[in-house]
This record gives structure tokens, sequence and C-alpha cells, in this order.
């Protein structure tokens, strides 16, 4: 009998203990794979902690890092803005750790990466690094009106970014990155946002899926279509740069590389998420194997599961939190918990903030366009109701 990775199960430290924490617990549970989970998250009973042991403490607490890669056997994040130093100490105690220290490095500074992947001879938009606010002067006059300057680091979501229209408007960018790192990015009059998400294991093998098309609101994910509604050639062009990037960042685990399509179908790169990643929720109904499961299954050495897709389409929607309340709710039952080829994942979030990522739902079937449709009658369903309210159904 051939013997995997640590030939048995093995205590993963995970840094985070948001959604995605607990989606790769819940769904290596599922997938009967051996092994025990230890969360540090900053705040005690993260939606995490009900799949294992927590550790409360900072996301940029090495020692706190360091301390949880003492107790775990192998180390892995759910999201980028955590302690390098504490996983390169993590590193120094002999622990595997991914995605690296050095990636982090990379992915945590627009400047770096973009200068990675340029380096790598991947397509990326024009950019330029602005030290002084008259250099926003000159950039435009470069790169021309509108650009987008963005927060070099700790930005997401939108967060960080901000689209510099005309000479006027740079005094007022530069003021609102005052003291940070910025990147200047040329303009990219996108048609499409796709993203291609793989898993390398210990040996450098790739399994991807099929690229999903990508619809943002304010910046923030809406909803993914799988396969993505572009060209074949589109298409491959996008996994070519996929697998060239997973290959040069060199980690075991998912990457999530995220592209823009052009009008006149270039692509261009992004940026990189190298983890599990929100537009790839809908693997957990729609694939063979889930790129949660897959996830640690790369990590932990054993062989990658396939990623095929029993139904020709799938749509991820999330399910936000509604304007105007925040604070403790119960949640409707929804109507579509009924319907065929619809799964609600909630998230186990205490309260609802607008704009917070609540859950998200999967529905599966034929048409993609259908699928869409189908997706956002459901959301409609969903309602949450104010705590204490007398309003149920």
């Amino acid at each position: 009998m051939a013997v995997y990775g640590f030939g048995g199960s093995a205590t993963v430290g995970v840094v985070g203990g948001g959604q995605l924490g607990a989606m790769l617990a819940e769904e290596s549970g599922k997938a009967g794979l051996p092994h025990e989970f230890l969360f540090l998250d900053p705040m005690p009973g993260c939606p995490a902690s009900g799949y294992g042991r927590q550790i409360v403490a900072e996301l940029y607490d090495a020692r706190a890092i360091a301390e949880l890669g003492r107790q775990c056997r192998i180390l892995t994040c759910e999201i980028e803005h955590v302690s390098v130093e504490g996983l390169r100490a993590a590193e120094r105690n002999g622990i595997p750790v991914y995605p690296s220290a050095k990636t982090l490095e990379i992915i945590q500074d627009k400047r770096r990466q973009y200068e990675f992947l340029e380096s790598g001879g991947l397509p990326v938009p024009d950019f330029l690094l602005p030290e002084r606010e008259e250099d926003l002067i000159l950039i435009g006059r470069d790169l021309g009106y509108p650009f987008m300057l963005k927060a070099a680091t700790g930005g997401y979501d939108g967060r960080g970014n901000y689209p510099v229209k005309n000479e006027a408007d740079a005094k007022n960018a530069w003021q609102y990155f005052v003291g940070r790192g910025t990147v200047a990015q040329k303009w990219v009059p996108f048609k499409k946002e796709v993203s291609f998400i793989a898993a390398r294991d210990w040996s450098g093998n790739i399994a991807s899926y099929p690229v999903r098309e990508n619809h943002h609101k304010d910046s923030i994910l809406i909803y993914s279509v799988v396969p993505a509604m572009i060209s074949a050639s589109v298409a491959k062009d996008a996994e070519d740069i996929g697998y060239a990037a997973a290959q040069m960042l060199g980690d075991a685990g998912i990457v999530c590389v995220e592209m823009f399509v052009l009008p006149d179908g270039k692509v261009y790169v992004n940026e990189i998420a190298p983890r599990v990643h929100n537009s790839g929720h809908d693997t957990m109904d729609s694939c063979r194997t889930s790129q949660f499961e897959q996830h640690i299954r790369a990590i932990t050495g054993m062989p990658l599961g396939s990623t095929e897709m029993p139904h020709p389409a799938a749509v991820m929607h999330n399910i936000l939190g509604d304007p105007g309340y925040s604070g403790g709710y119960v949640m409707a039952i929804p109507d579509c918990l009924g319907e065929t080829g619809v799964r609600v994942h909630m998230y186990g979030k205490r309260e609802v903030r607008p704009g917070r990522k609540m859950g998200h739902l999967a529905v599966v079937g034929n048409n993609p366009e259908e699928l869409v449709r189908k997706s956002q009658e459901a959301r409609r369903t969903i309602r949450f109701v104010p705590a204490g309210s007398a309003a149920r159904r």
C-alpha cells in the first residue's frame, strides 16, 4: 500500500479562523482526511472554532504564529494579511508552511507582486511606482487618465483603490494614501473578470478547475459563473497564465489568479491569492473534489483529487448582509432550500453587517444564464431578521 505525505494524521495549523478556515476543516472531514485543525484568529469563537482548537491572537502577532507552528505538523493561511516573520520562525523550526513566507512577502506588497509577475513574462497592466505627489502628474501624462492608484499593502475587496481621473484629482489621491506605498496602474477597460484556480502538490503536479467568470459590485464579488462565458482561446490563455503563475510561486496548495479580459480577448493578471478563494466556493457542490479538500490534500502530500464537474455548469452567489442593519439576527428560512440543484452554505457569523459575507449559494445545472437567474431568485428569498424582532417566516 502506498503511503503519501505524512503517512497518517497531522495537526494542520491555520492562520485565520474565518469561513475559509472553517470550510478547509469541514471539507477535510467530509472527505475522511485524518487531520486535526488548530486555528489562530483574534476573535474568540471565530467561525472556524467549531472545527478545532483556537489560539486567540492577532494575525500579525509573530510570536503567536510561531507558537502555532510549534503545535502543528504543517502550517497554512486562509488570508494573506498575516505576519511573515511568524511564518519564517515556523519555517526555521522545520515546519512546512504553505504558502511560504517568501510567497506571502511577494503577495502582500503589490509592488513586489507586479514586479515578480513581470519578471516571469506574465502579462500585467503597465504600472509605475510613485514616490512623491509630483510623480502622479508625470504618471498621468505617461499612463494617461484615468489610471488606478492602489495601496501597495493591505488592500482587499477594492479597499485601497483610488481612480485618478485628472491632474486635479492627483493631489486628493496622494493624500488618500498619505504615508503608504502605492502602485499606479494603467486603466484597464476590461470586458470580463475571470479567475483561474488550481492546486499544486509537493512534486509540482497541478490540477486545475475550469476558468470562472466573476461579477462584482463596489469591488465585492457578487457571483461567479463556471465555466466562464468566454471563447475557448481566451480560456486557454487564462489557463496558461494561471499554470505559469502557480509554477513560478512553487508552493503546494491552492492558488487563485485573478485576471482581466479585454474586448479584444487579451488577458492580463490583476492579482494573485495563494489560498482558497471566494470565486471557488461552488466547487463544494460542483466538483468531485472541492478547492478546500484539494488544498489540504496538496499541502499534506496526498494525491490531488479529481476536479471533474458532474454537471455542465455552476454558479456561486455570495450572501451579503443587507443595507441598513448591523447586529444580531435570525435568518428567515428561505424558500430556495427546497429548490433542486440549490445549496445554501451559511458561515455561522453571530452578527450581520451591510456587505458582510454571511454565506453563499451554489447552483448546479446545464445552462449558465439560467443558473445565474436561479441564483438571483434564490438570494432574494434569504432575509436576515433583527434579533428580538417579532417578524418570523
